[in-house]
């Protein structure tokens, strides 16, 4: 992974997929400072007839294209870097955490399964 210049930062979209909704977030550089400037949801699509998280996901961020009135997918593909009022310079996925039953057959314990994306 590269190292990121927070100089050259101006924005990043973040995405939660939930059991019911899946959000996006849109964080934009203003000024020396960086906002939230809008939150899109949409439900999980994990299940049937879905099956593919990625259509929530993408939903999602639909409507945080429509809300901020910028263009951040290109079809199905983020647009990264950023390019003028177009795609964003970071997508920032949470963690993967998958129930992983215990040593002595306690309850499942949340183990971190993958790190967060940042491309």
């Amino acid at each position: 992974m590269s190292t990121i210049d927070p100089e050259k930062l101006n924005s990043v979209l973040a995405t939660d997929c939930g059991s019911t909704t899946t959000k996006a977030i849109l964080i934009e550089r203003r000024g020396s400072e960086y906002r939230l400037i809008v939150r899109g949801e949409a439900p999980t699509t994990v299940e049937a007839p879905f099956e593919d998280v990625t259509r929530g996901v993408l939903n999602a961020i639909m409507e945080v294209e429509e809300l901020a009135g910028r263009k951040i997918l290109d079809g199905e593909r983020i647009i990264t870097p950023q390019r003028g009022t177009e795609g964003v310079d970071l997508v920032a996925e949470p963690l993967a955490v998958d129930a992983v039953p215990g040593e002595s057959g306690e309850a499942p314990d949340a183990r971190v399964s993958a790190e967060a994306v940042a491309r």
